[in-house]
């Protein structure tokens, strides 16, 4: 609104600090670090970790009104939508936190599959490696864990579909490894998965999936 100002937190902040150094790294060719190198070691990814373990810090104390040791840095990087470099740089350092639940029992799965995609977002995700497949790559039975804080019975397909997720946005990946819930009820809605579909073709590919789930069809 004219004329007033958003006050920002102190984690948005620190995502914005991570975001801007990322693109100041990728363009400064002169003396600026590339971030998709392997040297994880070098001062730009040790200045990357302080604002990522910060950030991890100051979620846990947001979600939970409590200051613990044991930081979430993949919850917190998920969450942020940082750049792609960034989330490899995470699961490449700290590979063990993919299966690691929150205080609230999340995974970094379930954030990452609850955050909305728009329809702009599917056509520029085509067939790219997304948040969902490398969370995936890394710990494929989390496709089958529900999150506690979620309604009973959503599985993370589910939700991912319902949050407007296309077939080369995580569909795919969740499918393959969850194949059974295609042809589960999402409990709330009472939809199969394909109707939950927010595009034709992620429809088209989860009855090409199951296809037997048309019989299970109730006629009105």
């Amino acid at each position: 609104c004219p004329g007033t100002t958003r006050q920002v937190t102190g984690d948005e902040e620190r995502i914005s600090a991570v975001t801007l150094l990322c693109r100041a790294a990728a363009v400064d060719a002169g003396h600026g670090e590339a971030i998709s190198g392997p040297n994880y070691s070098s001062t730009f990814w040790q200045k990357i970790l302080v604002l990522l373990e910060a950030a991890g810090l100051d979620r846990q104390e947001r979600t939970t009104n409590k200051t613990q040791k044991d930081r979430c840095l993949l919850h917190a990087v998920v969450e942020g939508c940082h750049p792609v470099a960034v989330l490899q740089y995470t699961l490449s350092t700290y590979p063990y936190e993919v299966r690691k639940k929150d205080d609230a029992g999340q995974l970094p799965l379930h954030i990452a599959v609850r955050q909305h995609k728009s329809a702009s977002f599917r056509r520029r995700s085509t067939r790219t490696m997304t948040t969902i497949s490398r969370l995936l790559e890394l710990y494929p039975e989390a496709a089958l864990e529900m999150d506690p804080t979620d309604i009973p019975g959503r599985f993370p397909l589910h939700a991912a579909l319902i949050n407007g997720h296309g077939w080369y946005d995580g569909v795919r990946d969740l499918t393959r490894h969850a194949p059974d819930v295609v042809s589960m009820i999402e409990p709330d809605s009472q939809l199969f998965p394909f109707q939950l579909a927010a595009d034709l073709d992620t429809v088209y590919q989860l009855l090409r999936t199951i296809p037997s789930v048309l019989l299970n069809l109730r006629v009105k």
